[in-house]
C-alpha cells in the first residue's frame, strides 16, 4: 500500500546503480586535521557546511559504516559490527543507497549500505566539547525503498536548534525482511539493522559531541513504525531515551507481514529455486545475483494475491523466539503488557493521510468491484473466520459507515480517503498512543496546515481537503525540491521544529511557554476524564479533544463486539 509513497520520486535518479565498496580514504596531501575525529573504529575526515536559514557552521561525516556490508553470507542475516580501519576514511559523502526495487526503473542501490551519517555543530578541533542530545532519523518507504540522502532529508533546522543529527540506511525489501518463519531465516534484519546503528551511536556520538544518554528515535510512516517495533524490542532497550513517531505505528494493518514463508517461497519460485526444505532454501537465495532476486521479488509480488490492506509482504514479522528476535509475539500484546516499559513519545498523523492517493483513485475505481463484498472491508486482525455470519455482518457495519448505500465504485472520494485514514492509520496510532500514554509521557498531535511544502503539486490542485501522509517531512528537513516561500510556511515548520527540538532536548514539547509557540502547553494525552487530548498543528495551535471522535468509537464498538482475541495489529 505505502510502496506507492511519493517521496521516493524525489531521489530515485540521485543514487542510480551504486555498488561496490564506497569507503575512500583521504592521501596525506588532502589531510586536514580540522576536520577529523577519531572514532573507536578509526578516524574520519568531514566536511563544513552552512544552515540554510541562518548560515550557521556545522561539520557533516557522512557514509561511515557501522556494520560490515550484509552480502555472501551475510544475506538474511543479522548484521555484524564493523571492522576497525587504517588511514583516514574520507566522511564526506554518503554511502551506497541500500538495493531496492522501484516502481520507476527495475532497481537501484547496493547490498553494501549499511553506512551512517552524523552532522553536528560541535567544531571537531575543540578537545572537550559540551554534549548536545541526539536525535536519529528513521526513513519511510513502506520497507520498500528509501535512505538517508542529505538531499532528501537536510538537517539544518534541527541544527539551528542546537541538537545532532543521525541518518542512516537500512535494508529494505527481500533483503531487509525476507522470513522463512524459523530459525533459517527468521527476518526483520532491517530492524536489526537498526538497533546495530543505535548500539553504534552509544559507542560513538561522544566523539561528536554527542551526550550518548540523551538520544531520541524518530520516523515517518515505516519509519514511525519501526520506532514503535523498536521501543518493544528487548535487544534495543536502554539505547535511546526518547521516541517520536510520525504518521505509523506497529500497530497499523500495513505494519506486519502475515504471510511471511508464502511470500518467501513466491520470491523462490519466481527465481526458478524449488526447494521445501528452508535451511536449503535460504543457502540457494544467498547465492543468487541480487539483480535476479530483486527480479524475483518483483514477480513475486505482481502474482502476491497478499490483501495490501491487511499487511505488506515485506515488513516486519514475528519471529520464533531465540534472543536476538525483535518480535516474539504481536505488537498488540506485547504493547498491553503492564511489564513493559515505554519512554516519553510523540505520535500523530496527518489530518487526512489517505490523500496520498487522491490523484490516482479515479483509476483505482475499478478495482473496487471486489470490495462490492463488504467483507472485503474487514480488517485481518479482527480475526473474523471465513464465511462466518459475522463476516457479513461486520463487513456491512463498515460500508454502511463509510458510504452508506452507494456501490464503493461510485463513492465519494473524501469518503474513501477518510476510511483509508481511519482504518490504516488512525486506529492503530491513537490506540498505542492510549497504551504508552499509561506508562509514560505521551503527546498526540494532528498535522492540519495546508501548504506548498510537502504538497507535491500546485496546492491549487488539491482535489480534497486535508494534509497527505508524509507532507509533515518538509516542515522538518530541508529539501532540494521543497523549498518555502510562503511566510506561513515559513512560520509553520519554525514551530513545528521547535516543539520537536524541546521534547529532544527535555522529553517535554512545551517545557514553558513560549511567544514563539503563541504561549500555548501541550498536555499529555490522558486527560484522566475520558478525553484525549491532541495538539492540532496549523497556523494557529490549539489542543483538541478527541480526534475523529465518531469513526474512533465506531472502530472500537467493532473491535469489542465482534473481534477474536488476540489481535496482532488494530
Amino acid at each position: 500500500m505505502l510502496t506507492t509513497h511519493f517521496v521516493a520520486i524525489s531521489f530515485y535518479f540521485c543514487v542510480l546503480l551504486q555498488d561496490g565498496n564506497s569507503l575512500r580514504f583521504v592521501d596525506e596531501k588532502n589531510q586536514r586535521p580540522e576536520l577529523q575525529l577519531i572514532l573507536n573504529d578509526g578516524i574520519v575526515q568531514g566536511k563544513k557546511m552552512f544552515t540554510e536559514q541562518l548560515g550557521e557552521p556545522y561539520y557533516g561525516y557522512l557514509g561511515i559504516p557501522y556494520a560490515k556490508p550484509p552480502v555472501g553470507n551475510l544475506r538474511f542475516s543479522n548484521p555484524v559490527q564493523n571492522e576497525k580501519w587504517s588511514g583516514v576514511l574520507q566522511a564526506t559523502h554518503e554511502g551506497n543507497t541500500c538495493t531496492q526495487d522501484t516502481e520507476i526503473i527495475f532497481h537501484i542501490g547496493s547490498e553494501d549500505c549499511l553506512y551512517v551519517n552524523v552532522f553536528t555543530k560541535q567544531s571537531p578541533s575543540v578537545a572537550i566539547k559540551s554534549l548536545q542530545p541526539v536525535t536519529v532519523f528513521i526513513y519511510g518507504g513502506g520497507w520498500k525503498f528509501g535512505q538517508s540522502n542529505q538531499t532528501v532529508y537536510g538537517p539544518d533546522y534541527l541544527l539551528e536548534q542546537d541538537v545532532i543529527v543521525v541518518t542512516f540506511n537500512y535494508r529494505v525489501g527481500v533483503f531487509g525482511f525476507l522470513s522463512t518463519d524459523d530459525m533459517s531465516s527468521p527476518g526483520n534484519y532491517g530492524l536489526k539493522d537498526q538497533i546495530e546503528v543505535l548500539k553504534w551511536i552509544r559507542r560513538n556520538i561522544r566523539n561528536f559531541g554527542g551526550d550518548p544518554n540523551s538520544v531520541t528515535i524518530f520516523g515517518e510512516s515505516a519509519g514511525a513504525a519501526s520506532v514503535s517495533y523498536l521501543m518493544l524490542a528487548p535487544k534495543a532497550k536502554g539505547l535511546f531515551h526518547r521516541a517520536i513517531s510520525f504518521s505509523g505505528s506497529s500497530l497499523c494493518p500495513w505494519a506486519l507481514s502475515r504471510n511471511p514463508l508464502q511470500i518467501t517461497y513466491a520470491v523462490a519460485t519466481a527465481a526458478g529455486v524449488i526447494e521445501p526444505r528452508t535451511k536449503n532454501l535460504v543457502k540457494r537465495l544467498r547465492k543468487l545475483d541480487y539483480d535476479f532476486l530483486h527480479f524475483a521479488e518483483r514477480s513475486a509480488m505482481l502474482l502476491d494475491s497478499i490483501n495490501p490492506m491487511n499487511g505488506l509482504s515485506f515488513a516486519p514479522t514475528i519471529e520464533p523466539d531465540h534472543p536476538d528476535a525483535v518480535l516474539s509475539r504481536g505488537p498488540l500484546e506485547m504493547l498491553k503488557e503492564a511489564s513493559l516499559g515505554s519512554v516519553p513519545f510523540i505520535t500523530g498523523f496527518n489530518s487526512l493521510e489517505g490523500a496520498v492517493f487522491q490523484y490516482i483513485l479515479d483509476f483505482l475505481r475499478p478495482l473496487f468491484l471486489s470490495y462490492e463484498m463488504p467483507q472485503r472491508l474487514i480488517p485481518s486482525d479482527l480475526n473474523i473466520p471465513t464465511f462466518h455470519p459475522d463476516e457479513i455482518t461486520v463487513g456491512n457495519k463498515i460500508k454502511n459507515f463509510y458510504f452508506g448505500l452507494d456501490p464503493l465504485a461510485v463513492a465519494n472520494k473524501t469518503q474513501i480517503l477518510h476510511f483509508i485514514s481511519d482504518n490504516q492509520f488512525l486506529k492503530g496510532i491513537i490506540e498505542e498512543a492510549k497504551l504508552r500514554g499509561k506508562k509514560a509521557p505521551t503527546y498526540l498531535y494532528q498535522f492540519s496546515y495546508q501548504g506548498d511544502l510537502g504538497h507535491f503539486l500546485d496546492n491549487q490542485l488539491r482535489q480534497v481537503n486535508g494534509v497527505a501522509h508524509s507532507e509533515e517531512l518538509w516542515y522538518v528537513f530541508k529539501n532540494e525540491d521543497q523549498r518555502a516561500s510562503h511566510k506561513n510556511d515559513i512560520a509553520v515548520r519554525k514551530m513545528f521544529v521547535k516543539i520537536l527540538s524541546n521534547f529532544v532536548k527535555t522529553g517535554n514539547p512545551t517545557p514553558i511557554k513560549d511567544l514563539e509557540l503563541q504561549n500555548l502547553v501541550w498536555p499529555e494525552m490522558l486527560a484522566g476524564n475520558g478525553d484525549l487530548n491532541f495538539l492540532d498543528i496549523d497556523k494557529k495551535l490549539s489542543v483538541k479533544q478527541n480526534p475523529r471522535k465518531s469513526a474512533m468509537e465506531f472502530w472500537n464498538e467493532i473491535y469489542k463486539d465482534y473481534g477474536r482475541r488476540p489481535y496482532t495489529t488494530y
